[in-house]
């Protein structure tokens, strides 16, 4: 009996120095011991990409925050992308959904994203009911999320564009895809600052 409390006893010990280690690493390339604080995601993010203003809301799925969903908004930008979409794809856009999407912790710092949307033309109507608006493309993000502070990330995307009767998460490739030579040439990152309480005004 005493054998099996020593043996739980030190599996104890093993479990709270592996929490301890995930917790608290060491930084990637520094060999004097510097260390890395883990950073939360869950929180509401305030920021910009370029000109565009934007908005992120990371919802926890566990304590640790290792898997997150993510309500992302492009609170400014042009779904149409200047009138490229109608050269591409033949239609207009009238607006585009939120973001919704998921993270996945992949260091104390880090994490990898996926988010998509769908973009629609409110003036093209489906005739079964209940009508229908046409989805004109639907857009898949993907990306890297990096704290340079507990309080401030930099994410980091690349945007696929797929066509209404496409699978986004399928095999087929996108009608567009961002980056070097494409039609959005990017690289595209944006910057977000953790939003915290504030006192209200006084008149």
């Amino acid at each position: 009996m005493k054998a099996k409390n020593y043996i739980v006893f030190l599996l104890g010990i093993v479990v709270l120095g592996l929490g301890v280690a995930w917790s608290v690493v060491p930084a990637s390339g520094h060999g004097d011991g510097e260390r890395k604080e883990r950073c939360a995601l869950a929180g509401t993010w305030i920021g910009t990409l370029g000109e565009a203003t934007i908005r992120l809301t990371a919802i926890p799925q566990d304590p640790a925050n290792r898997r997150v969903s993510l309500l992302y908004q492009n609170v400014t930008e042009d779904p149409n992308f200047g009138g490229l979409v109608n050269q591409i794809l033949g239609s207009p856009v009238t607006s585009r959904t939120d973001f919704r999407g998921e993270a996945v912790r992949t260091g104390p710092r880090t994490f990898d994203y996926t988010r998509v949307a769908h973009a629609i033309n409110e003036n093209k109507v489906s005739v079964g009911f209940p009508p229908q608006f046409k989805v004109v493309y639907i857009e898949l993000v993907s990306g890297t999320i990096e704290f340079t502070d507990c309080d401030t990330i930099e994410m980091s995307l690349t945007a696929a564009f797929f066509s209404a009767d496409q699978d986004p998460f399928g095999e087929e490739p996108p009608i567009v895809c961002s980056g070097p030579g494409g039609a959005f040439p990017g690289p595209f990152v944006s910057t977000l600052r953790r939003m915290h309480p504030v006192p209200p005004c006084e008149p």
